[in-house]
C-alpha cells in the first residue's frame, strides 16, 4: 500500500515497501519513480522515522547501493 509523504523539506510524494518481496519503492514530487530490491525491513523502518525522507534516500539507501529494479509494486 503506497504512503504519503509529509514535511517541510520533503520531496517525496510517496512510498510503499513489500515485505514479501524486500522491494521498497519512492516517488519523488517530480513523478519519478525509483524501486529497489532487497531492502531490509528494517531500513524501510528507519526511513519512516527519517524527519527528511528525500535525504534518507539519498544518504542511505543510493549510498549503501540497494539495487534498483525497473518494476513498481504501489498498486500490486
Amino acid at each position: 500500500m503506497a504512503k504519503k509523504s509529509d514535511g517541510p523539506d520533503n520531496k517525496i510524494f510517496s512510498y510503499a515497501y513489500d515485505s514479501d518481496r524486500r522491494l521498497f519503492e519512492v516517488t519523488f514530487d517530480n513523478g519519478e519513480t525509483h524501486t529497489y530490491t532487497d531492502v531490509p525491513k528494517y531500513v524501510y523502518d528507519l526511513f519512516t522515522d527519517a524527519i527528511s525522507k528525500d535525504r534518507f534516500v539519498k544518504e542511505f539507501v543510493e549510498v549503501v547501493g540497494y539495487r534498483e529494479v525497473k518494476s513498481s509494486i504501489m498498486f500490486c
